[in-house]
């Protein structure tokens, strides 16, 4: 692996806000373990949040923000905050940013390049779901 392609800190990170508070999705082995031992992997995980499954969107946040154990208590206070902020708004849908962070997490903590962003974005707006591995940064 060439340096260049090695991920560094925060490079893989997505910010989202929920409910007026921002938080910070970070790239980690525990958050794609919990994920994939969750659903079966990671392409179910990205079928379900772009069809906008509630619970699994909640789940992917929790795991990228590093919530490993909340007490249903928690995961209720925090479900409301996600229902008050929605699932698709302006600010470029919280189900979007989830799919991406999934994306990140496929790939190792390492973001889309530019191409592929802009290859994800064209799909986003066709209203196409992503489908499995995303291409590696060589485009195979």
């Amino acid at each position: 692996m060439l340096d260049n392609e090695k991920p560094r800190l925060g490079q893989g990170n997505v910010t989202v806000t929920i409910d007026g508070e921002e938080y910070v999705l970070k790239p980690s082995i525990s958050a794609i373990t919990t994920l994939s031992r969750k659903y079966g992997g990671l392409n179910v995980v990205v079928e379900r949040v772009a069809k906008l499954d509630f619970e699994t969107i909640l789940d992917v946040l929790e795991a990228g923000i590093g919530r490993t154990s909340s007490n249903p208590r928690q995961r209720q206070q925090f479900a409301e905050a996600v229902f008050h902020t929605g699932l698709t708004d302006d600010t470029g849908g919280l189900g979007l940013l989830c799919v991406r962070y999934v994306i990140i997490l496929m790939r190792g903590g390492r973001p889309l390049t530019p191409e592929e962003e802009a290859a994800y974005t064209n799909e986003a707006a066709s209203g196409a779901t992503p489908e499995g591995n995303p291409m590696s940064s060589s485009g195979s």
